[in-house]
């Protein structure tokens, strides 16, 4: 945050928050407000040009997978990596969420649906929208209609419940 009101990060505390963000391979940051950076004649702006954003970085996952983050995205897919930071399954999905009563909810082009444990496909991909289980059920979307899906047993298909 560089403004808020009357409050403007000074230029010291900002580039402290710049290093603390490098020694963990972050390489890059979000600032607001805009008008932050140009108060004082450019002066938040000017420390960044002429310090910490003087060149263009790379932006290395490998240190990110040492914070363990739960998601790893390759190109423009995702896929779920364990706490070693091993790919756990094949990135194919454009987004995967967490873990919800051992589904997750995934999304494959404009459509979404639900992998198990292992990583299978568990509810094809068929929703418009769709939200994580809650007490066995999720709440999906398919055309105009919203209804609720439970989850799958071994031998069934997940019943949809369209309204």
């Amino acid at each position: 945050m560089l403004k808020s009101g009357s409050y403007r990060i000074s230029s010291e505390l900002l580039l402290q928050k710049i290093q603390y963000n490098r020694d963990r391979g972050l390489q890059g940051e979000v600032l607001f407000f805009y008008e932050g950076l140009r108060e004082n004649n450019n002066e938040l702006a000017k420390v960044l040009r002429s310090g910490a954003y003087i060149k263009q970085v790379t932006f290395n996952t490998a240190a990110i997978k040492v914070q363990r983050f739960t998601r790893d995205r390759h190109s423009v897919s995702y896929s779920y990596i364990n706490v070693s930071g091993t790919t756990a399954s094949q990135p194919q999905y454009d987004w995967v969420d967490e873990y919800s009563q051992g589904l997750a909810r995934v999304r494959m082009g404009f459509k979404w649906g639900y992998i198990d444990l292992t990583g299978k496909i568990a509810i094809q991909p068929m929703f418009d929208e769709a939200k994580s289980f809650r007490e066995g059920l999720a709440l999906v979307k398919l055309g105009a209609k919203w209804g609720y899906i439970k989850i799958p047993s071994a031998n069934l298909e997940a019943i949809a419940l369209l309204k």
